[in-house]
């Protein structure tokens, strides 16, 4: 697998570069979304993975308050599929879990997404192919007590220049 070492944050670039983080309760989700938020930009686009209950909206309400949205106004857009939320930079949180098929991405206007705004978008794995475009993959799992686990891979160069970004935060090991 080609790759490179980036000399000054010693982090690994590859196809498919990973980070992994442990985060203990909430209070440490929250930490680390104020740390990512300032990082992010419109046009970039962040795949949520995870089993049912695991947090990916906890998450993005956490990315969207340090943003500057009031936390009331971040939902779970399971049944309204994209939500708009007023921060800076805009966000569009999608939640993909009840589309069918590829063919309905149009329908919700998945094509207008990239450079409009910062594109939070949960269960979007299963449509990587067909999305306009992806810099990070975060797959969040249950772990020990009340924690979480979130694995990063990079998508694209922008995902790779937001994982060393990341990485400062104190990364794991894959």
């Amino acid at each position: 697998m080609p790759s490179d070492t980036s000399s000054s944050k010693n982090i690994v670039r590859s196809i498919e570069a990973t980070l992994r983080f442990v985060f203990a309760d909430e209070a440490a989700v929250c930490a680390f979304a104020a740390h990512l938020a300032p990082r992010l930009a419109a046009g970039d686009m962040l795949l949520l993975e995870g089993p049912l209950g695991v947090g990916k909206t906890f998450f993005v309400r956490a990315l969207a308050k340090a943003l500057g949205a009031a936390s009331e106004e971040v939902g779970s857009p399971t049944f309204a599929l994209v939500q708009e939320l007023d921060t800076q930079p805009p966000i569009l949180h999608a939640d993909l879990y009840r589309l069918a098929d590829e063919s309905e991405l149009d329908e919700i206007g998945a094509w207008e997404w990239p450079g409009q705004a910062l594109a939070l978008i949960e269960w979007g794995a299963r449509f990587l192919g067909a999305l306009p475009a992806s810099c990070l993959l975060l797959h969040l799992t249950f772990g020990e007590g009340d924690s979480r686990i979130f694995e990063f891979r990079a998508l694209s160069e922008r995902g790779h220049v937001l994982l060393e970004a990341l990485g400062e935060f104190g990364a794991e090991a894959p």
